[in-house]
């Protein structure tokens, strides 16, 4: 008896040793990336997740028959790397220097698709080659569309890495732009009548043409990006959808430019994600460069899942419809985001807020700290609730009205701003609340606006606007103005019909 209990601790203290060396193997054999840094001062709870996990076995595309030269296509080559690595449990699919041809890439779990810093991949203009149709959304609505020129779906741990370029050869998408209404039209029409999501198929070139995302990822987890730079693709750019665990950093788009402009080529779009880290990028758009969504009207509402916890630190929008832009498409809800470090240049909008009557679902605890903004061509900051229709008459509140509430922007520097410095715009039926503006510096053509907004406070605002007045209010209530400055010899406030316990304290 003695002897058979030393036997079997001897084989426990085996399988101990046994598995303390696997693990430390398994460790040694992943790729390490680099963990952010958190901004300082969170305004809300952000627990850092774990890292993809990528066994370090490199796969070659050459390897596998890709030709260099941009003439012969290297799809099957590409997926047959990625099989392999994948059948062996994961690993680093690397597109060495040069120019390459491929269609639409799909990615599986646990893998890097890595792109030298001396490669650019131009994808292919065949547009059959991107059926059959994925699950997508198409600016918020479920449907069946064309793949995304690199995509993945249900998959975990994945990375794409290097300082290499994707190009999307747009041009081949564009010119079926002309069909993308009457698409839409239909696509609105189908969810509005709750036409089932594996009914609402668009995957021709004709009346049922609706675009692919340059870049997205549907239902996954644990995703770094880093390093690449996407240019031209058929329609958005970078869009995550229903993901989660997501860093983007260190990432280039252009969107217009000598090439052309992609028409909706926004930069990167999060769409009903959460635990999101973009960090580094630089957009130059010919729509919102960086901008954060969660779904359109019922459909948004249906499927129910929003984004949140969502930090955009130390990025910089070049042109493009807004910097950082949150909605117009929010019917899941959008909350816990912080925007921090960012410069803004050439841009129609700085800080851009939207939704409308019937996206229901709220925009809450958002925050934009050290902000830059120089040569807007329109409003600096735009908050904005009243889309599409008349204000009057008040809509009745049901679960399709929206909400916004506490929204924080604090240190801001905006200059030489062509509209107005600040706009906010509520609903007399739903008010704005509990907006929070602290040391901002503003230089615009016309100062700052308010309509059906309750629970505005503002410290520490220098406003230097050349047309007045400075500040107009018109159904809004409980404002207070605290240490701030206007231009000398203007016309400080107007006060319209509809508002009640306006403050201000310690103001020239």
């Amino acid at each position: 008896m003695k002897q058979l209990l030393n036997y079997f601790l001897i084989c426990i203290l085996l399988l101990g040793q046994f598995s303390c060396n696997n693990s430390s193997e398994d460790k040694s054999n992943r790729v390490h990336y680099e963990i952010p840094v958190l901004p300082a001062d969170m305004p809300f709870s952000f627990k850092m997740f774990d890292l993809p996990s990528i066994p370090s076995k490199e796969y070659n595309i050459v390897d596998f028959g890709a030709l260099e030269g941009a003439s012969v296509n290297v799809s099957q080559a590409i997926h047959s790397a990625i099989k392999k690595a994948h059948k062996s449990g994961g690993g680093r699919i690397i597109i060495p220097d040069g120019k390459w041809l491929s269609g639409p890439i799909h990615l599986e779990s646990h893998i890097e698709l890595h792109i030298s810093d001396n490669a650019e991949v131009f994808f292919s203009q065949n547009l059959f080659e991107y059926l059959p149709a994925v699950l997508s959304r198409h600016q918020g609505i479920e449907c069946y569309k064309f793949s995304p020129l690199i995509h993945a779906e249900g998959k975990t741990d994945i990375v794409i890495s290097g300082k290499g370029k994707f190009h999307g050869q747009g041009k081949a998408w564009w010119k079926y732009n002309k069909y993308r209404e009457k698409a839409w039209s239909k696509l609105i029409l189908m969810a509005d009548n709750e036409v089932p999501v594996e009914n609402r198929i668009f995957n021709d070139t004709s009346e049922n043409y609706l675009p692919p995302s340059f870049l997205q990822f549907v239902n996954c987890k644990n995703i770094l990006i880093d390093g690449i730079s996407l240019n031209y693709g058929p329609f958005w750019t970078l869009n995550p959808l229903y993901c989660e665990n997501i860093i983007i950093r260190n990432v280039n788009v252009e969107t217009i430019g000598e090439y052309g402009h992609t028409r909706n080529g926004d930069g990167i779009n999060p769409s009903s994600c959460r635990n999101v880290i973009i960090e580094n990028c630089i957009v130059n758009s010919g729509d919102d460069c960086f901008t954060i969504k969660s779904g359109r009207n019922i459909d948004g509402i249906r499927v129910g899942k929003p984004s949140e916890n969502i930090i955009i630190n130390n990025c910089i929008a070049l042109k493009g419809h807004g910097g950082v832009v949150i909605g117009s498409e929010t019917s899941g809800g959008i909350r816990n985001i912080l925007v921090s470090n960012c410069e803004f240049y050439g841009t129609d909008r700085g800080i851009r807020i939207k939704t409308a009557r019937g996206r229901g679902a709220g925009v809450e605890n958002i925050f934009f700290r050290d902000i830059y903004m120089k040569d807007i061509l329109y409003e600096g900051v735009i908050v904005n609730m009243l889309r599409y229709t008349p204000r009057l008459p008040a809509f009745p509140l049901d679960s399709l009205t929206p909400f916004y509430n506490n929204i924080h922007i604090e240190r801001l520097v905006a200059e030489n701003i062509h509209g107005k410095g600040i706009s906010l715009v509520g609903l007399p039926e739903n008010p704005m609340k509990n907006i929070f503006f602290d040391d901002i510096n503003i230089n615009s053509y016309e100062g700052m606006c308010a309509l059906d907004a309750d629970s505005v406070f503002v410290n520490k605002l220098i406003l230097s606007n050349e047309k007045s007045p400075s500040i107009v209010l018109d159904s809004c209530r409980n404002f207070w103005f605290s240490e701030s400055t206007f231009p000398r010899g203007a016309i400080h406030i107007e006060v319209n019909q509809n508002c009640s316990n306006i403050n201000f304290e310690n103001c020239n």
